[in-house]
Parts: C-alpha cells; structure tokens; sequence
C-alpha cells in the first residue's frame, strides 16, 4: 500500500497516518502485535530507515511501545489530564509557504523535530499542508479555519515560510499557533521563533573588517522571508558601499553557474555571502572559478539552519548558524503553541547566531 505523499516531514507524518488507519482498520487492542520494522516497510513501500522513522512517530504519539525482542505492540491508551493545554488540541497542522523546500532540511533533522514534537503534543495528531500554486493555498487555509470554528475544534498551527495572507488568516482566527520565521509587517497577535539575523549581519561584517575585505556580494533565494530583509536592512546599512551586488536566485544549477560567472567578471568579490538552503551549489561554482583562476581566493560566509550542516566544497569558509539543534527546535515550538492556548502573553523568540570558521 503506497502512500502519495510528499517529501519531507510532510511525507513522515503522512505514513504515520497510514499505519494508524490500518491499526483502526484492524481493530487492534492495547498489547496485540503490529508490524515490525521490516514489515511496516514492506506495507508502505519504503526503506527501512524510513520505516524505523515512522514508528518512532507513533511511539512518541503514545500510540505503540517497543521494546527490544518483542517488537511493536498497541500501547495502553495513556490516562489523559483534560486540563493539560493539549487535551484541548485535535490536530496541528504544519503550513509550508512556497519559501519551504523538499531540501529544507535533511531526513535526519525533519525526524528528530517531529518526534520532538510529537512527544511534546501526546496523543495530538500532526499534520501538514504544503503551498498549492496561487491563492489556493490561501484558499485551503480559510475553508481550514472556518471549518474547524463552525464545529468547535481547535487545531494548531506551525506557520513557516507563509504569505502574509496565511499569517493574517491564522492570527486573526483566535487558534493557538506560531510562525516558525519572521511575521510579516501587519501581522500582530501570533508568537514566533526565528534567528537573530541581526545579530549575524553584524557578526559577518565584523569578519569583513577583521580581513580587510573590500567587495561583498550577497545571494539568497528568488523567493524570500521577511527575515531576509531583517538581515539585509542590518547588512547594508553595516557595510555601506562594500555590499557591492545583491543576486535572488532560483535553486538551478546552470543559472546559479552562469550568475556567478558574471558576477565575478563584473565585481571580482573578495567576500560571498551565501543566505541559501543549498549553498554547495553556489560554492561549486566558486571553486569552478578559483581553478580556472588562480590566486583568487575569496571569503565564502553561508547561513545555515543548524550549526551542524556541512557543505561539500574545497573552498576554506565560515559558517553562521544556530546553536539549537532540531530535537531542541522542535520543544521550543511545541511550549509556543501550548503557550498560545492557554493564552500566555505574545512572544518573539530569536535563537543567538554563533559565525565559525570551517574546513
């Protein structure tokens, strides 16, 4: 039985839900049996690690107990506190903006933050809504809201890369829910989590400084988040006349080559400033150029999500990125959403920014 889901965490949730259909199906009790590894593979046409992945989910779901020889067994339906927050919540639902990406993060990151929080929101059903093309995602979004207002639920949700209608719609519903990103101008009401993008445009142009670097080009993404200019706004206003070109591109090997090629015949930077979800890509093209050029020898500056990312180039580099791993994420969103239904007071959390030297 395959499920036609997406990639991603998306994908993840979605062959959880396949497996609690069949255990519901199956008529399954507290302490019967269910598929091992290996067989929950083979049902969802998957790999094993993926099938491993999956499982976990719906232990930390409170839904299956393994344990070692036994295999996985229908768990014993948890005695359940109806004045905890999360007794109040049905579903939350992860909504992916067009800035979200299959590659956004990898397998390992998108299974440790859904099991993180998962296991901070028991028994609460997790679900995701990728951005459909125009306003159909915004569309979805409302008939989603109205829906669960006309019969008394009350879903979550985790907003990240949303258009600010997405924002707004959410914000102004009442729900509990969080932007995992930067509101947009307007949007008030609704807790967030984010980078300090401020702090790392200061931390990158003092690096400028220190090296006695001259010429900055800066590439991001031809779809951008309000943290982008949150970063940019602190970036020129910091580094003045050396922020030399600005470039906003699409994720595209051959338009990324010939960008900075053209890039580099125009400006010869001494410093690439990479605010990227895939920055091997543009770091290809930089080595291209240093061996068909040599003695240039640039700065190469690349954000990433997660201070654990690495990149596969052969161009020394300097990596910002937070300190806060995915399992540590994944809580920190989880307290934000019980937060907003109990009615705690709105909070904007920005996780510290920390610029290292790699290779």
């Amino acid at each position: 039985m395959k499920s036609d889901s997406s990639s991603g965490i998306s994908r993840l949730l979605e062959l959880a839900q396949v497996l609690e259909k069949d255990i519901e199906e199956r008529k399954l009790k507290a302490g019967d049996s269910y598929l091992t590894t290996s067989a929950a593979a083979a049902y969802l046409e998957v790999g094993s690690k993926t099938a491993n992945q999956v499982l976990q989910v719906l232990e930390k779901k409170g839904v299956l107990h393994r344990a070692q020889r036994r295999g996985a067994v229908i768990a014993q339906p948890p005695v359940f506190d109806l004045s905890a927050p999360e007794s109040k919540i049905e579903t939350v639902y992860f909504l992916f903006g067009s800035v979200y990406r299959k590659d956004y993060f990898t397998q390992e990151e998108e299974c440790s933050l859904t099991l993180s929080l998962q296991e901070k929101l028991k028994k609460v059903d997790i679900s995701a809504k990728l951005a459909s093309q125009g306003r159909e995602f915004v569309e979805d979004v409302g008939e989603l809201i109205s829906s669960a207002l006309q019969m008394g639920r009350t879903p979550g949700f985790i907003c990240l890369g949303c258009p600010p209608e997405v924002q707004r719609l959410v914000a102004q519903s009442g729900l509990p829910a969080v932007v995992w990103g930067t509101c947009h101008a307007s949007i008030t009401g609704i807790s967030s989590l984010e980078s300090d993008f401020e702090s790392a445009a200061t931390q990158s142009v003092a690096l400028v400084e220190r090296r006695n670097r001259q010429r900055v080009i800066f590439i991001t993404h031809n779809v951008i988040s309000p943290g982008v200019h949150v970063f940019l706004d602190g970036f020129r206003r910091q580094l003045g006349s050396k922020l030399v070109c600005e470039r906003f591109l699409p994720v595209d090997q051959e338009v990324i080559t010939i960008n900075v090629q053209e890039l580099f015949r125009q400006f010869q930077p001494d410093v690439w400033y990479l605010k990227y979800s895939c920055p091997d890509l543009i770091m290809s093209a930089i080595d291209d150029l240093k061996r068909v050029n040599p003695g240039y020898a640039p700065d190469v500056i690349y954000e990433a999500r997660y201070a654990a990312y690495k990149v596969n180039v052969d161009s020394p580099c300097y990596l910002i990125a937070t300190e806060i791993d995915p399992s540590t994420l994944g809580r920190m969103l989880g307290n934000l959403l019980l937060g907003s239904l109990r009615g705690d007071p709105v909070q904007h959390v920005l996780l510290p920014m920390q610029l290292s030297a790699q290779g």
